[in-house]
């Protein structure tokens, strides 16, 4: 089974397993992350909490030396505001601007939206190298924004899931398949070509963010406090046949989850 990561209401980085506990992966009670993705290769990612003065967000950071559980700032001027990482190293990242950017390690990447235009929100890359966004443009009329894919990686081109597909976060799974929450806090697959799945109860504000880990298992910030702890519930998909999901054993809370 794939491991979470996640970021606290501390701004610490913990991962969690199915049967609740993990490790911390940076300074204990120190406000140190955003956001947070993880690639199929396992390298992870975050947004730090420090702004990158001058440049459109926040510095990025990945971990270094896993062992030392050691972080090391892109170059700059790298900076963003949210991040996914791709399977081959790469981080996917929505800057401020809504932009979105590829980082490596050593610094220097490449623009995949209008450079310049309010383009995305959040994004998510799955373990197949497929990146979805979520548009800056509200689907009307449904709960959330347009969801978009980068179906054309050499042109740099992205194309709308079609209607009535709308989300607010999203992240890609292992077989072309984004894994998305909605506003009304609902969780739903959505294909390319339109259609998917409802995986929790219609109308029940039941997430906040999802995550899927290379071998497919989905992992979601629940909308109920975990009181006391450091954030919400994280639950996973326990039963894909049966839409059904367990809570992680307290203390583990969250308000951000990436698979790994």
């Amino acid at each position: 089974m794939g491991t979470a990561w996640t970021v606290n209401t501390k701004g610490e980085v913990w991962t969690l397993t199915e049967q609740g506990g993990g490790d911390l992966y940076s300074p204990a009670n120190v406000d140190f992350a955003l956001d947070i993705g993880v690639g199929a290769d396992g390298t992870a990612w975050i947004i730090s909490t420090q702004a990158n003065v001058g440049q459109a967000g926040n510095h990025v950071m990945y971990l270094s030396d896993p062992a030392a559980k050691s972080w090391a700032s892109v170059p700059g001027p790298a900076a963003a505001t949210r991040v996914a990482g791709g399977p081959d190293g790469v981080a996917w990242t929505v800057n401020d601007r809504g932009e979105v950017w590829t980082l490596m390690p050593q610094g220097g990447g490449d623009l995949y939206s209008p450079s310049g235009e309010d383009f995305a929100l959040d994004i998510g890359v799955g373990a197949d190298g497929t990146a979805w966004i979520i548009s800056t443009q509200a689907n009307v009329g449904q709960a959330g924004n347009h969801v978009m894919y980068l179906s054309d990686p050499a042109a740099k081109s992205w194309a709308t899931v079609p209607g009535p597909a709308a989300a607010m976060q999203v992240a890609g799974g292992p077989d072309g398949v984004a894994w998305t929450v909605n506003d009304r806090g609902e969780v739903w697959t959505l294909h390319q070509q339109g259609g998917g799945n409802l995986y929790t109860p219609a109308g029940a504000d039941f997430a906040m963010d999802v995550g899927v880990s290379p071998d497919g298992t989905v992992w979601i910030i629940s909308s109920q406090a975990n009181v006391g702890q450091a954030g919400n519930h994280v639950m996973y998909l326990s039963d894909p046949a049966a839409k059904s999901w367990t809570t992680l054993p307290g203390p583990a809370a969250a308000s951000v989850v990436s698979g790994g």
